[in-house]
């Protein structure tokens, strides 16, 4: 498979992920932090880990995962569409919001009917503000590069 297939095979399996972590019930960000590290054999990622798990660091952490998660869908989102044809750019990105949006709103809306999980319009703009970074980012780096020298 050529690069431009194989680009949107990652979109649609980071989107399965985001589906699975979606329809978790009762999903604790740090609680799957801590299996990671446990798994790695990470005993100093584990300590600062135990000073992290509060009410407002579980907070913390879970409005970070839903910046992290939603940047990495738009980096592979517009390096999707990057490689169907879309030059990097300002309508790209909007793209790549529009669509990682529809996945986010979605999220949210699963969300709401899974035992202990809860739907929220925060979550849903912490998620826009990942994609957007992603768009930023990747409108950057792909631009050419000649386009920042001066004239």
């Amino acid at each position: 498979m050529g690069k431009f297939l194989w680009a949107w095979v990652a979109v649609a399996g980071w989107v399965l992920v985001i589906h699975r972590l979606a329809s978790t019930p009762a999903l604790r960000v740090l609680e799957v932090a801590r299996q990671g590290l446990i798994r790695l054999n990470w005993d100093a990622g584990l300590r600062v880990l135990e000073l992290a798990k509060t009410r407002s660091g579980e907070e913390w952490a879970r409005m970070g995962a839903h910046v992290l998660v939603y940047f990495i869908l738009g980096l592979l989102l517009y390096r999707a569409l990057h490689l169907s044809g879309f030059r990097a750019g300002a309508p790209t990105g909007l793209l790549t919001l529009a669509l990682g949006g529809a996945v986010a709103a979605y999220d949210e809306l699963l969300q709401a009917g899974v035992p202990g999980r809860h739907s929220s319009l925060g979550d849903f703009a912490l998620d826009l503000a990942g994609l957007a970074l992603a768009g930023l980012v990747m409108g950057y780096l792909l631009k050419p590069k000649n386009r920042w020298l001066p004239s």
